[in-house]
C-alpha cells in the first residue's frame, strides 16, 4: 500500500471509528441521564418514605453524573484523536499510558456486543519509539476492527518484553474469521458514504503499524 493511499484510509477509519463511537455513547447517554432524572423526581415529588430511601435515591444520581461524566471524558478523548501529517513523528511514547488510552476508547465497543477486553497494567515502565498518534490509531483500528468480527467471547492485549524490544499482541478467543469485502457503498453505508469493513480495517491497521516498523 503506497503512503499517500495509506494516509487516505487513515482519515477514513478514523472518521468511521469516531462515527460509530459517537452513536454508540449517544445511546449510553440515556441510561445514567435517566438515573438522574428518576431518581430526583422521586425526591422531588416527596416519595419517599423515610431519609434512608431519599439517600439512596441521592447516591443512584451521584453514581449516574459520575458514569456521566466518565462518558463525556471519552466524547472528549476521542474527538482530539486527530490523524496528524504524512510524515511520522518518532518520539518516546510510554506504552502504559497508551495502552490504557486505548482501553478508555474501545471497552464500550467491546460491551455492548459482550465482548470481554483485557489490557493489562504494566507493572513497570516500557517506553517505544513510535509515532504516537499513528500507534493509538493501529490498536485502536486492531481491537476495534476484532470486535465488528466477533459476537461475544474475549480480546485481550499482551504485551511482552524481549531484550529492548517490546511485542504487542492481540489474542482473540473464538478466533475470528479475518477477511470480508473491504468496503460497504451507497444505501448499505451509514450517511450513504464510504464504511470499511472489520476485516479490511484490521489489515489497514496492520499496515500503518508495519509502516513504524512494527
Amino acid at each position: 500500500m503506497e503512503p499517500g493511499d495509506l494516509n487516505y484510509w487513515r482519515a477514513v477509519e478514523l472518521a468511521q471509528f469516531k462515527a460509530g463511537f459517537l452513536a454508540r455513547t449517544s445511546h449510553e447517554l440515556r441510561s445514567p441521564l435517566n438515573g438522574m432524572i428518576s431518581g430526583l423526581q422521586l425526591i422531588l415529588s416527596d416519595l419517599c418514605d423515610d431519609a434512608d430511601e431519599e439517600r439512596e435515591y441521592v447516591k443512584i444520581a451521584h453514581d449516574s453524573a459520575l458514569k456521566l461524566v466518565e462518558l463525556m471524558d471519552q466524547v472528549i478523548m476521542v474527538s482530539r484523536v486527530e490523524i496528524g501529517g504524512q510524515s511520522l513523528k518518532m518520539a518516546a511514547v510510554d506504552l502504559d499510558i497508551l495502552l490504557q488510552e486505548v482501553f478508555f476508547l474501545t471497552r464500550m465497543q467491546a460491551e455492548n456486543r459482550n465482548i470481554r477486553l483485557v489490557v493489562p497494567m504494566l507493572e513497570e515502565e516500557i517506553e517505544v519509539i513510535a509515532d504516537m498518534n499513528v500507534l493509538r490509531q493501529g490498536l485502536m483500528g486492531l481491537i476495534d476492527g476484532t470486535v465488528g468480527l466477533m459476537d461475544e467471547g474475549r480480546i485481550e492485549v499482551v504485551v511482552e518484553g524481549v531484550g529492548d524490544r517490546a511485542y504487542v499482541g492481540i489474542v482473540a478467543d473464538p478466533v475470528p474469521g479475518l477477511w470480508c469485502e473491504p468496503l460497504v457503498l451507497g444505501s448499505e453505508a451509514s450517511g450513504g458514504g464510504l464504511m470499511l469493513s472489520p476485516g479490511f480495517r484490521i489489515s489497514m491497521c496492520k499496515s500503518l503499524l508495519e509502516g513504524m516498523g512494527g
